[in-house]
């Protein structure tokens, strides 16, 4: 930096600004949820705040290459700003998956305790996941076959 140009760093709490981002900014303006939570970071360093918008509005939301309408939760009346931000963010992850499971037929993915989406029994996963359980597939290879 140059002399007599120094800038203060700000702390800004990065809580719920990808929501807010993808609710208000993100399909108004065609700007990626990514580049919407920046500006909702660049507006708390301004020290501006966020509304909620209207409870029980549907709001058109960018999900995976499109847009889908998200109904917002009706707020209770003593509910501070950040549980009103919370249910809204638990609504549109709900679009979200919704989305996503549409685009992998209905089927969620496999789960770490090894069985896939269909019910069916998977090899078992080690503690850290990433490979199959030695004892068991040992005992999976090794069994005497009646």
């Amino acid at each position: 930096m140059l002399p007599g140009r120094c800038r203060a760093l700000i702390l800004i709490d990065p809580a719920y600004t990808s929501t807010i981002g993808a609710v208000k900014y993100a399909a108004r303006r065609g700007w990626s949820v990514h580049a919407a939570a920046a500006g909702v970071i660049a507006r708390r360093g301004q020290k501006l705040t966020e509304r909620l918008p209207r409870a029980d509005t549907v709001i058109r939301v960018p999900v995976q290459g499109g847009h889908h309408a998200l109904e917002l939760p009706a707020r209770l009346a003593g509910d501070s700003r950040v549980s009103a931000w919370r249910s809204v963010r638990a609504a549109y992850r709900g679009v979200v998956r919704g989305q996503w499971l549409a685009t992998r037929g209905g089927k969620p993915r496999r789960s770490a305790t090894g069985t896939t989406g269909d019910g069916g029994n998977a090899v078992p996963l080690s503690r850290d996941y990433r490979y199959p359980c030695v004892n068991n597939l040992h005992v999976q290879i090794c069994a005497p076959s009646s």
